[in-house]
């Protein structure tokens, strides 16, 4: 094999394929009778697929994909600094690909090393094409699409007085999305429930629960688990509930009922699945999850493995509801499960779409912008200075927004002022400039260094909650992790910015990484310690010692956590828009590269968005908005088909 070595040395190069999969390529292809160096090669990219997010591959569009992933814009960075994170930096343009992909990719189809008992499989595709994929990946998908359509196939017959308590609990709505949800969940074993942030959604699913409670028998108790991908979308799916529930005392619905709901507790999805080390579960399906009802949020984070596990471990005799937003980024892993769930036809019956979003009743600039996001037409109009300012100083940029606005959604003048666009990042070394800074800083200057000046040693629980709720007031959100204009950048300049001059670093006997008033984003889960993965604190010195506090049961109960349990954190003055999923803030800015990069999409630009319930500002150049607004998430995936 060392002719197909050879031949992938330049991709290998490049960081398109790793040495791990053209190694194992070169040593199972001779057991299979495949010596053609070019189907062995586009058998590579297909087992690298999943590192771009797909779960099926065609090798057509091979050297289209990859080069998305190599438009680097890295000249432009310091030397030395990566600009961004791509999956490889070569230049996918001048790579010897193949020259008739088309063939390339119907003579691989043919490789012996395709087929049933083989390492990988030909499977049908909504294009008509066949694509290619792993054995495993085949296998998970074909289980999952079974699951999906048993489950949907599942109906139940409705109470006697359902429609006496949709009534009751939606007066003068029992036609409107939230009941409808309602309705579809208490009548299927599978629910579909979509719609942007503030929609409905989880207001629809404690009615729900309500419902559910109000209707249970002895025969049938009612078992509810809630779950969400992250500790923080649980946190934030548990409160949510919680203000659910509250809002039902005005109706005629026991108090110990009520108490008895308020008291569940939404988990991590891999927590509810008992996820083990080993990469196993507790619960599958010969090993049910113990429930009536499981519910879901932020779905569209959920990749096909672990959607698969989850179909399989919640029992048949339960109702499973997912909710989600498909058009918000897609999950980390391969797959873009929700979406492709929202697509079928088979699926109608389990579908509701929430479309009125009240989180954004004060700013209807940031609804009618998300809404606009939402729509193909939206794409089709965007254009330089399409997120600026209504009362921006350039009138181009206050037509184009009157523009978008006027023809999408709402009337183009007046408009509070909503959106504020800063300009893009000229400072020293490529970073924010001196302005940019000051500005990013400022919402933090106004709010929540005041109130962590007044923390002392006598400071109370309330007090420490009050900081907390305070930081989430405002968060900056960028793209990257690392390299220019990234979380890590951004981040050690607000740091300093904001606590250097005041708060100095904790002694290296408490933590040399930690000082106090520093926001820390856990980056791993730590059962023994009551942490979750996505969960943000603080970083607290009460008296001579330091601590770490982190939101109690309460919204005015805190945890202390010692920092030396703190073993895998990064700095939450700024965050990806990624781990942003599941949070929500009065205030969002976004901070955009220089220049393209593969992950900058209308999706992540949707997310940013739609984690304000006020206001967004945003650092980056019109250019750079506009390429990100024309372009789209690509997954390419086999559900979708195999579901119809």
């Amino acid at each position: 094999m060392k002719s197909f070595l050879a031949r992938a040395k330049p991709f290998v190069d490049a960081g398109a394929l790793t040495h791990a999969e053209t190694e194992t390529l070169a040593r199972i292809a001779p057991r299979f009778g495949e010596t053609d160096t070019e189907n062995i090669l586009g058998l590579a990219f297909v087992a690298a697929a999943h590192r771009l997010g797909h779960v099926v591959l065609s090798l057509v569009d091979a050297p289209r994909l990859w080069a998305a992933r190599t438009r680097a814009w890295l000249p432009q960075a310091p030397t030395g600094d990566m600009a961004c994170e791509l999956e490889f930096p070569g230049d996918s343009e001048t790579l010897p690909w193949p020259r008739d992909t088309f063939a390339w990719h119907h003579a691989t189809l043919r490789s012996p090393l395709v087929g049933e008992g083989k390492p990988f499989a030909a499977v049908g595709h909504s294009s008509g094409v066949p694509m290619l994929t792993t054995q495993r990946r085949c296998a998970q998908e074909t289980s999952l699409a079974s699951m999906v359509r048993a489950r949907a196939a599942q109906t139940r017959p409705p109470p006697e007085h359902l429609d006496a308590l949709v009534e009751t609990f939606f007066p003068g709505d029992s036609a409107g999305d939230a009941a409808t949800a309602v309705r579809v969940s208490m009548v299927n074993s599978l629910a579909i429930i979509t719609g942007g942030p503030g929609t409905g959604k989880t207001y629809s699913i404690t009615r729900l629960l309500a419902t559910l409670a109000l209707s249970e028998t002895r025969e049938e108790p009612l078992v509810v688990r809630l779950a969400a991908p992250t500790g923080k979308a649980a946190a934030r799916m548990g409160e949510a509930i919680l203000e659910g529930i509250e809002a039902l005392k005005c109706a005629a619905i026991p108090a110990a009922l009520l108490d008895r709901l308020a008291s569940l507790k939404a988990e991590t999805v891999h927590a509810l699945l008992g996820a083990t080390p080993d990469g196993t579960t507790r619960f599958n399906a010969a090993n049910p999850i113990r429930a009536s009802l499981v519910v879901v949020d932020e779905a569209s984070m959920v990749d096909v493995a672990l959607m698969r596990v989850l179909f399989a471990a919640v029992p048949a005799s339960a109702r499973l509801v997912l909710l989600g937003d498909p058009d918000q980024l897609a999950s980390v892993e391969a797959g873009a499960v929700l979406g492709d769930l929202v697509r079928s036809s088979v699926l109608g019956h389990c579908r509701v779409h929430f479309t009125r979003s009240r989180r954004f009743e004060s700013a209807p600039t940031l609804a009618a912008c998300a809404g606009a996001l939402q729509s193909p037409l939206g794409g089709a109009l965007a254009s330089p200075g399409l997120l600026v300012s209504a009362a921006a100083a350039d009138a181009r940029h206050r037509d184009a927004m009157g523009y978008l606005l006027g023809r999408c959604f709402v009337p183009a003048d007046p408009l509070p002022q909503r959106i504020a666009w800063l300009g893009p990042g000229r400072g020293p070394g490529g970073f924010v400039s001196r302005e940019q800074l000051d500005a990013l800083a400022a919402p933090y200057r106004a709010s929540f260094l005041p109130k962590l000046r007044a923390i002392s040693e006598s400071s109370g629980e309330s007090e420490l909650a009050e900081l907390l709720g305070t930081l989430d007031d405002y968060r900056v959100l960028a793209v990257h992790r690392r390299g220019t204009l990234s979380v890590e950048t951004i981040a050690e300049a607000l740091e300093r910015e904001l606590l250097g001059p005041i708060f100095p670093r904790a002694p290296a006997d408490h933590h040399p990484r930690l000082r106090h008033g520093l926001p820390v984003l856990v980056t791993a889960s730590d059962k023994a310690a009551g942490l979750v993965n996505g969960e943000v604190g603080l970083a607290v010195a009460l008296g001579n010692e330091l601590t770490c506090i982190f939101p109690g049961l309460t919204k005015t109960t805190v945890r202390h956590v010692a920092p030396a349990r703190l073993t895998t954190f990064e700095s939450a003055l700024a965050m990806t828009v990624h781990k942003a999923q599941g949070s929500q803030f009065r205030r969002v800015a976004l901070v955009m590269p220089h220049g393209p990069s593969p992950i900058q999409t209308r999706e992540l630009v949707y997310t940013a968005l739609t984690r304000a319930r006020e206001s967004v500002v945003w650092v980056g150049s019109e250019a750079q908005m506009s390429d990100a607004l024309l372009t789209r998430t690509e997954r390419f995936s086999g559900l979708a088909h195999r579901l119809e």
